[in-house]
């Protein structure tokens, strides 16, 4: 998905970084679309940013290279820097809606041939792959800004797919035999 997105606009620049940060951040849609840019702060040569997730207090957490790179190529781009990162290109006094997300969110699917997807799965997608890449229950809880490991679990056994063990037994019910063995 994210190759289909032409950087070559501020728009495309926009898009690219609002969701390869749900992809890699693993932020809820109302911490990533509303983040400002006076959450973001600059260490050395990469940045932090500030998030409250649900009932925390402000928590900070380091942005890979990969996002600090689109945040820059994207603020680079503006001609104007408003309060919120992610706006409209027109009116940059408000950020996207929640609705406005899902549209963008929709575009690209449909531009991949993928069916509807909700924001809030690019946040399991983001704990799945945290998963593939050998990061331990805690560390993705952590990152998720979970509040019991139980949370996470539930995150990751969503999309997990669900193991068959008695299809065996159902083909010799039915009078069926796998023939591989």
């Amino acid at each position: 998905m994210l190759n289909s997105i032409n950087r070559d606009s501020i728009k495309g620049k926009r898009d690219y970084l609002l969701i390869l940060g749900y992809l890699i951040l693993g932020r809820r849609n109302s911490e990533w679309r509303t983040i400002k840019w006076s959450d973001i702060q600059r260490r050395g040569d990469a940045f932090i940013y500030i998030w409250s997730g649900k009932g925390k207090t402000n928590q900070k957490s380091d942005f890979p290279p990969i996002v600090s790179n689109a945040l820059l190529e994207y603020k680079n781009s503006l001609p104007e820097v408003g309060e919120f990162v992610f706006t409209s290109i027109r009116d940059n006094k408000y950020p996207l809606s929640m609705r406005w997300v899902s549209k963008i969110l929709d575009k690209y699917c449909r531009v991949c041939g993928i069916g509807h997807v909700k924001v809030h799965t690019l946040r399991h997608t983001a704990a799945m792959l945290r998963k593939e890449a050998g990061d331990s229950l805690e560390e993705i809880m952590n990152q998720l800004g979970h509040s019991t490991l139980a949370i996470t679990q539930i995150y990751l056994h969503s999309i997990e797919a669900k193991k068959d063990s008695s299809w065996n037994k159902v083909s010799e019910l039915l009078g069926i035999y796998d023939e591989s063995k």
